[in-house]
C-alpha cells in the first residue's frame, strides 16, 4: 500500500475512546516520520501539541495522544464536580487503574496498560497509521514523560516482542519489525508489558 498524509478524518473513528491532537510540518508533504507524544501523570495532550509547535521538526507529523481516563477530583483536591459536564477535567493517566503503593503511599508506577496498549498500539498505530495510510512501524517515533514514557517504552518492547512470538510459532526467523525509536522522560519499563515467553525446548 502506498504511504499517503493521514488527514483528521483518518481519526476520526478513535472518539471517545482516544482523543488525539495533529500537529503538521510547515509542508505537510514533506512528511517523511511521525512522533507520537504521551503526556506524563495528570497532565494532558494540549502542552505535548504545545511542545510540537514550538519544535516544528521538519517533515515530521506530530500526534499528542491525551491519557485514557480522568484523574479523579478527589486526588486533585478537587470536590466532586470539579470534573462535571460544566467544569470537565484537563487530568489523565495511561493506566487501567489507580494503584497505591502499600509501601511509599504513592501512586503505583505500573498501573497496568493493557488498555492503553489496545487503544494506541492497535488501533492508532496499527488500525490507522499502518493500516490505513500505509506507513511502517520504522517511520514513527515515540516520546513520553513520566508515566506516559513508561508507556512508549511499553509500547516498543511490545512490538517486538508480538513479531518475535509470531515469528517462532511460524517456524520463521524475527523480522525485526520496530519503531524508529523510543524516548523516554522519567518513565521506567513497567514491568506489566514485560511479556514472559518460554524458551522451546529442543529434543
Amino acid at each position: 500500500m502506498p504511504t499517503r498524509i493521514p488527514k483528521p478524518e483518518d481519526f476520526a473513528h478513535l472518539a471517545p475512546s482516544l482523543k488525539i491532537s495533529l500537529v503538521f510540518p510547515e509542508v505537510p508533504e514533506t512528511t517523511t516520520s511521525i512522533l507520537i507524544l504521551f503526556h506524563g501523570l495528570g497532565d494532558s495532550e494540549v502542552s505535548f501539541a504545545t511542545f510540537a509547535r514550538n519544535i516544528s521538526l521538519p517533515g515530521v507529523i506530530a500526534i499528542s495522544v491525551r491519557g485514557i481516563s480522568p484523574l479523579p477530583p478527589a486526588l486533585l483536591g478537587l470536590p466532586d464536580s470539579g470534573s462535571g459536564a460544566g467544569n470537565p477535567t484537563n487530568h489523565f493517566h495511561w493506566g487501567d487503574d489507580l494503584l497505591l503503593s502499600s509501601a511509599a503511599g504513592d501512586l503505583e508506577p505500573d498501573p497496568g496498560f493493557s488498555k492503553a496498549e489496545q487503544l494506541v498500539l492497535g488501533k492508532l498505530i496499527r488500525e490507522t497509521l499502518v493500516g490505513a495510510c500505509g506507513w511502517e512501524t520504522n517511520d514513527i517515533l515515540l516520546f513520553g514523560f513520566g508515566q506516559g514514557g513508561s508507556l512508549a517504552l511499553g509500547l516498543s518492547l511490545r512490538l517486538t516482542n508480538d513479531e518475535r512470538v509470531t515469528d517462532i510459532t511460524q517456524g520463521e526467523r524475527a523480522t525485526g519489525l520496530v519503531f524508529k525509536g523510543a524516548v523516554s522522560i522519567g518513565g521506567q519499563l513497567p514491568p506489566s508489558m514485560i511479556p514472559t515467553l518460554t524458551t522451546p525446548s529442543s529434543s
